[in-house]
């Protein structure tokens, strides 16, 4: 019993997001998800993150950029001089830095 409790738990801890890293990604990925939704609704991107319902501030987890009329791209910070760009018009996460 306490070795399937074990299990358990440890299941739990691996598949849980507590690292930095972890919730920067699962904020880029809600990010997107909202910007994405705004966009069908409304045909068109939002000028800001505010019009999403999130706050814009220096500290925030991830950060959005309107790059044109159709494309944007969000981006969180992995370590110095190094981060993860999710480009819209790509749907996927690129490495970027040094």
């Amino acid at each position: 019993m306490k070795l399937l409790i074990g299990f358990i738990l440890s299941g739990v801890l691996f598949y849980s997001c507590c690292d930095v890293s972890c919730q920067r990604q699962r904020y880029a990925e809600k990010l997107i998800e909202r910007i994405e939704d705004f966009q069908q609704i409304h045909q068109r991107l939002p000028n800001s993150v505010r019009e999403l319902g999130f706050k814009e501030s220096e500290q925030s987890k991830a950060y959005y950029e309107k790059t044109g009329d159709h494309q944007y791209q969000v981006w969180y910070g992995t370590s110095l001089g190094r981060s993860m760009v999710y480009r819209s018009e790509r749907k996927k996460w690129l490495e970027s830095g040094d």
